[in-house]
């Protein structure tokens, strides 16, 4: 498996690449939205007396537990996602290699990084109407690679699949341009390395 040493690489100098907040703000009021119609779904089940209920039906103690869980899960999302639009990851697409960087109140660390070089083929995996680009993976050729490093936890991004391991880069970037700017990055490794 790739490296998961508890030393991490530095923030490579190249291109910055930052995640859309518009995507992120739009899932944020979706989840809200799902909190507040499951929550009160509950309030008129559980706390409103039977005569003045206002849903023009009945919510069955399943339905009650459908609505508890979307209410925990919204409101969970709704919270947890402005953490990702304080402190976003970013990629930094370097000479060498591509690295996913968090930003931290003690500064930016890097999660992922892998060498261009170890990449193989590079995905555009499309929405289901097929015309956008909903996000990009990466195919490695040796997921042992010593150079390639995934933080502590961030292993389990690495899936398998008829023994060659991909790589999903996280959503919230422009995919289309992003899998081009890795393409190209990826043919002048291989140019370099003589392949």
């Amino acid at each position: 498996m790739a490296d998961e040493s508890p030393e991490p690489s530095e923030v490579a100098d190249g291109d910055v690449v930052r995640s859309t907040v518009t995507h992120l703000l739009g899932l944020t009021c979706v989840l809200a939205v799902i909190a507040a119609v499951s929550g009160f779904v509950l309030w008129d089940r559980w706390v409103n007396i039977p005569a003045e209920r206002v849903l023009p039906f009945a919510v069955t103690w399943w339905g009650s537990a459908l609505a508890a869980g979307g209410f925990l899960i919204g409101l969970f999302g709704a919270v947890a996602i402005p953490f990702d639009i304080v402190f976003p990851q970013y990629l930094v697409l370097s000479r060498d290699a591509l690295q996913v960087v968090n930003t931290r109140r003690s500064g930016p660390a890097v999660i992922v990084e892998i060498p261009f070089g170890n990449v193989t083929q590079v995905a555009r995996v499309r929405s289901s109407g097929g015309n956008q680009v909903t996000y990009v993976t990466l195919t490695l050729s040796d997921a042992t690679d010593p150079d390639t490093y995934f933080a502590p936890g961030e292993v389990t991004r690495l899936a398998e699949r008829d023994g060659a391991y991909t790589v999903p880069i996280p959503n919230g970037f422009d995919g289309e341009a992003l899998a081009a700017r890795v393409e190209k990055r990826v043919r002048k490794a291989k140019r370099s390395a003589g392949e």
